[in-house]
């Protein structure tokens, strides 16, 4: 992360929401959704991702070559911090179903 030049072997994952991610290689952007909506990108010529390729039947190996890299089991989403009651006196957060106290260094 230091040297953005760097030589990489492997591609930037990214994820939003459970089963929405995106992967980026040096040239691509290749995005895919839940529902199995899809976009990419080529950076080379449209850095502003103004022109969504993934129809392109051209690109069909490129797209296959980014999506090697998508996760194939997801993690089950954590729980939000709804889930928990802060105690201040104890500056610990309570689990509101269990009860199970997490003091912040786990």
């Amino acid at each position: 992360m230091r040297d953005a030049n760097a030589i990489r072997k492997t591609p930037a994952l990214i994820e939003f929401r459970h089963g929405n991610a995106a992967i980026r290689s040096k040239r691509y952007r290749y995005i895919r959704y839940a529902d199995g909506s899809e976009e990419l990108y080529d950076h080379k010529t449209d850095s502003y991702e103004w022109k969504n390729l993934a129809s392109k039947p051209q690109l069909q190996t490129t797209k296959n070559k980014l999506a090697e890299w998508l996760p194939t089991n997801w993690a089950p989403n954590a729980e939000t911090k709804n889930a928990f009651e802060f105690d201040p006196d104890l500056f610990r957060w309570k689990h509101k179903a269990s009860g199970r106290t997490v003091d912040g260094n786990e």
